[in-house]
């Protein structure tokens, strides 16, 4: 059963009040809407105006309100149960662009929805799929995704945007008052104030940059001319499809769904303060939610969708991560869908208080993923795999020219440095996973044979295999106390033979030796009777070593006595 870590005011199944979760999720909203940039992006690239970017946007809205929803429903056959919101994708904007320059918004809605139901379909194989995410992938994905937001985070922090090239001294003191804010109430603040500090750092920033004049008139004017109260404009939905699309959306969609793998491994170990291994059935729920809303998304006439990391990052700083708060998000979101004037001045966010929400949120974001890298020992072929991937991650943002020598079916693969990064973890730790040994052996001379060879056998197996390093020391001081038992007791006669063993669930230990079977006593000896017998300090390590281990396993065979020590991981 999951343990609240310590560092959580509202843990997943924590139920706050009902002003306290609207809050949180006006707060989650705030971050989301970062991501309503690119819906902008899209327009602008395919020349269309601001009317058409406000459906859009508002389509997107009524899409990721409905999944964010879903993703918190913890019963069903939909929804990983944790606040993990949706966020326009980047990985959806090239593919995007191309369908909308070669059949309009029509296409590029069908094409969306047709990469939702690859997302979909992608989900029933996920669970099945553990051994092809080890933390180390899913670690990756997650400190990829805030290297990835970081770029833009700070040049947002500078005041640089595409269509705003030149930095103001304006822009970076709102920049650095915003996030002196956010992080000055989540280091120093308690209660409400920790709780709320990236949305009350942002909205500071928000009205500073108002007053300041830092706005831009088409931004205002956006604002403005905005109505109070529309629906989303459905009547003219259409659909079409492309064969010749197939490819690049259907990338897009296996490229999110492998990254809300990643998200959804933080929301549960940020949850779980036991946390040992991925639940691949709540994530496989989680992934089919995330592309729910991607087809939502594409029968609305939205943008596609992916987990967002940002939020996951403003979870764990604010120490809030419940459900509940899930649902008022959503909630919010489908609201604001019908208001476009809150939907707009979402979408103009300042270009310094994006970069300071960003920064703030890359910052959590990366830590988190690098908690859950070192969650397991490292060997030679993790580290080839992490810092291969990262190499040819980075290298995305870089050298970005990469991508115009690139045929258009691969422009999705390359479009972000999170999309390279995964595809080359996953490929290096599928290659990598052949000739992996499960089980290694090694043979001891009890009283001649040091610690130091326990030592050194179990931190070879232990990071060949990829295991939880609390495991492996307790295996170890287990292995080391036993060889010294057998010792001290003269209990054994010439060598034993040792074969260490491991899946993703269990370690075994099984060790054979000449000599007399040790015992292992249910009851702690008394201080008389590890004094008063020559085995009585045997008998004191073997209760300590049936302590220490799970299950143990112990009998003669062929002349030879065997005692296996079973670990779960």
């Amino acid at each position: 059963m999951a343990r609240k870590p310590p560092n959580l005011t509202y843990g997943v199944d924590d139920r706050p009040s009902f002003p306290v979760a609207v809050t949180l999720g006006l707060q989650h909203v705030f971050v989301v809407s970062i991501g309503f940039v690119l819906v902008v992006v899209v327009v602008r690239e395919t020349g269309g105006g601001i009317e058409q970017a406000r459906h859009l946007l508002q389509a997107s809205m009524l899409a990721l309100g409905g999944g964010t929803i879903l993703q918190a429903l913890h019963k069903g056959p939909i929804g990983s149960g944790y606040l993990c919101p949706p966020i326009c994708s980047p990985s959806y904007v090239p593919p995007a662009i191309l369908a909308i320059k070669t059949g309009g918004l029509p296409l590029m809605f069908g094409m969306t929805l047709f990469a939702g139901c690859v997302g979909a379909l992608f989900s029933f194989v996920a669970p099945r799929l553990r051994s092809f995410f080890p933390p180390e992938v899913t670690g990756l994905v997650v400190a990829m995704f805030g290297l990835a937001i970081a770029p833009m985070g700070v040049s947002g922090f500078i005041g640089v945007a595409p269509d705003d090239p030149v930095s103001d001294a304006r822009e970076v003191l709102i920049a650095a008052f915003t996030l002196s804010v956010m992080i000055g109430l989540g280091v120093w603040g308690r209660g409400i104030w920790r709780l709320f500090s990236v949305l009350v750092g942002a909205g500071a920033g928000y009205l500073v940059a108002l007053l300041g004049g830092t706005m831009s008139d088409l931004d205002l004017q956006s604002l403005a001319s905005a109505p109070v109260f529309a629906a989303p404009d459905v009547e003219a939905m259409s659909w079409s499809f492309d064969p010749a699309l197939m490819l690049p959306f259907a990338i897009a969609g296996i490229a999110v769904a492998l990254k809300a793998i990643g998200d959804l491994t933080a929301c549960q170990k940020m949850n779980d303060a036991n946390w040992k291994r991925s639940d691949m059935g709540s994530i496989g729920r989680g992934v089919l939610a995330d592309a729910t809303g991607t087809v939502a998304a594409g029968l609305l006439g939205g943008m596609g969708s992916t987990t967002s990391s940002s939020n996951i990052g403003v979870a764990i700083a604010t120490g809030a991560t419940s459900r509940w708060i899930a649902f008022a998000a959503g909630g919010l979101m489908i609201v604001f869908a019908f208001l476009p004037k809150v939907a707009v001045a979402l979408a103009v966010m300042p270009t310094p208080v994006m970069g300071a929400v960003l920064v703030f949120a890359a910052g959590f974001t990366i830590v988190a993923g690098l908690q859950v890298m070192m969650s397991r020992m490292i060997d030679s072929r993790r580290t080839f795999v992490i810092g291969v991937s990262l190499a040819f991650g980075v290298s995305v943002d870089m050298v970005p020219q990469l991508q115009a020598q690139l045929p258009d079916w691969m422009v999705p693969l390359f479009s972000s440095s999170l999309s390279v990064a995964l595809v080359t973890a996953v490929v290096l730790n599928f290659l990598f996973r052949i000739g992996t040994t499960v089980r290694r052996t090694v043979e001891f001379t009890p009283g001649v044979d040091s610690s130091e060879k326990v030592i050194a056998f179990m931190d070879v197996c232990g990071a060949s295999w990829g295991a939880r390093p609390d495991v492996v020391h307790r295996a170890t001081a287990m292995l080391n106390e036993f060889v010294e038992t057998l010792a001290g007791a003269k209990l054994s006669h010439g060598r034993m033979h040792v074969e260490a063993s491991f899946d993703e669930f269990n370690l075994d230990i099984d060790i054979w030796y000449v000599g007399t079977l040790i015992e292992f006593p249910a009851t702690r000896p008394t201080p008389d009777e590890v004094m008063s017998s020559d085995t009585g300090l045997a008998r004191l390590s073997a209760f300590l070593i049936s302590r220490s281990a799970d299950r143990i396993k112990t009998e003669i065979r062929d002349g030879r006595c065997h005692v296996r020590l079973h670990l779960d991981h």
